[in-house]
């Protein structure tokens, strides 16, 4: 296995750190706010749709359904950890840049 040296991993961790600053950012807006709200809302609505409907539902609206409200929620989960994860970044940058 291809061994990564120290300032290619500062390099990685900062392009992470700029992604999730940027995800930090959106979530932080007013945008992201609605988004956040309309995926919660959905995602909602395909529980309500999954426990009103699972017995008439054939196995492809079913697996369709479950889908759709994993990739919803796997998104909320994105930019409600993007601060969290921020932080975890910097340090692993600060950590990495003192090791050089």
């Amino acid at each position: 296995m291809e061994q990564i040296s120290n300032n290619e991993n500062a390099t990685i961790i900062a392009d992470e750190l700029d992604k999730v600053s940027a995800i930090e950012a959106f979530n932080l807006s007013k945008g992201g706010a609605i988004l956040f709200k309309s995926l919660m809302s959905d995602a909602i609505s395909s529980i309500d749709t999954l426990g009103f409907k699972y017995s008439t539902l054939t196995q492809q609206e079913f697996i369709a359904l479950c889908a759709d409200m994993k990739t919803k929620l796997d998104l909320a989960r994105v930019m409600s950890k993007a601060s969290k994860n921020k932080d975890q970044a910097q340090k692993d940058l600060e950590q990495a840049l003192l090791e050089n």
